[in-house]
């Protein structure tokens, strides 16, 4: 209902064109070009996908931000043109009320312009608490991990473990955190191991050596997303722990006689946070009063602390 309102005000708006006349080479009798049909082309071809598309992906029962990718530059087109519409629309409401002619008075243009200047500023204003937001609210694993490259980097002893990650795995952001340590083979970067946690899912793997490790089958895999058991490592090959502590969280928190906490950075904990604090970010304290925030730490495993089982 709403396309076929912006299509109705399109349509509304373009100018009629004139009649081509019968000496025009491209005139095809009974078919005349009317002043809708360029608004309903726009309609059918481009906005019409793009509903039709968002609602598609916005009903999966698994969605993720990336899917919708394909979607940003339509995205962008129909809010610029929602709001062409309802700036011409404004203009042409105040026009009526003030009993102006057709062509609209300077006053009109005015009050028009300062609408435009006025719906620019707001949404740039959105846009940036947003993306501020974004960085305070969940920052807390690059810095981490960052602290972890260069800890090991400068120790004169690397650990001999690796970095282990259980329900936290997905937000781990690269390969390139990791730092090299010495191996068998020469360098070779910091093992990344799963822990058992109370993820349910299938984890990923590595691919297998060789030329053809990236276009075979590796074993152990589903498509079912099951838990796979062989992913799982013993927390005693752990030399760092990360992980995410919020208080309404069922899991334990790493047994404190075997880890120690090297780093902490405050995470938004958005299930404890109100909207639409936790969505957007003001200065001053003004929104993080007023949102919860957990613990995303790395433990460092104790000198005293011995293996353990599987968590």
């Amino acid at each position: 209902g709403t396309m076929l309102l912006l299509a109705h005000v399109a349509r509304w708006r373009v100018p009629p064109q004139p009649p081509p006349s019968a000496t025009d080479p491209g005139h095809q009798p009974g078919r005349e070009r009317g002043s809708g049909m360029a608004p309903m082309e726009l309609l059918f071809v481009v906005i019409l996908p793009f509903s039709w598309t968002l609602w598609m992906f916005t009903s999966l029962s698994h969605k993720e931000e990336r899917f919708l990718t394909m979607l940003y530059p339509l995205l962008c087109f129909a809010a610029a043109l929602a709001a062409d519409l309802a700036l011409a629309m404004f203009e042409s409401i105040v026009g009526l009320l003030c009993c102006q002619a057709r062509r609209p008075s300077p006053i009109t243009r005015t009050l028009t312009n300062l609408s435009a200047l006025s719906l620019v500023l707001g949404t740039s204003a959105l846009s940036v608490s947003r993306s501020a937001a974004l960085y305070y609210h969940f920052r807390a694993p690059l810095r981490l991990y960052e602290k972890l490259y260069y800890d090991v980097v400068a120790a004169e002893t690397p650990p001999a473990g690796g970095v282990c990650l259980g329900k936290e795995w997905y937000r781990f952001p690269s390969s390139f955190f990791l730092p090299d340590v010495p191996g068998e083979d020469g360098l070779r970067s910091m093992p990344l191991l799963w822990l058992n946690s109370s993820f349910d899912g299938q984890l990923p793997r590595p691919f297998d050596p060789g030329p053809h490790g990236t276009s075979r089958l590796p074993p152990h895999m589903n498509d079912r997303n099951l838990r796979e058991a062989s992913r799982y490592s013993q927390e005693g090959d752990c030399s760092f722990l990360v992980d995410l502590h919020l208080f309404s969280q069922q899991e334990p928190p790493p047994d404190p006689g075997i880890w120690s906490v090297a780093w902490c950075e405050a995470f938004l904990d958005t299930e404890a946070s109100p909207f639409p604090w936790r969505s957007f970010w003001l200065p001053f304290g003004i929104s993080d009063k007023r949102n919860s925030f957990g613990k995303y730490c790395i433990w460092r495993r104790a000198a005293s602390g011995g293996e353990t089982t599987s968590r």
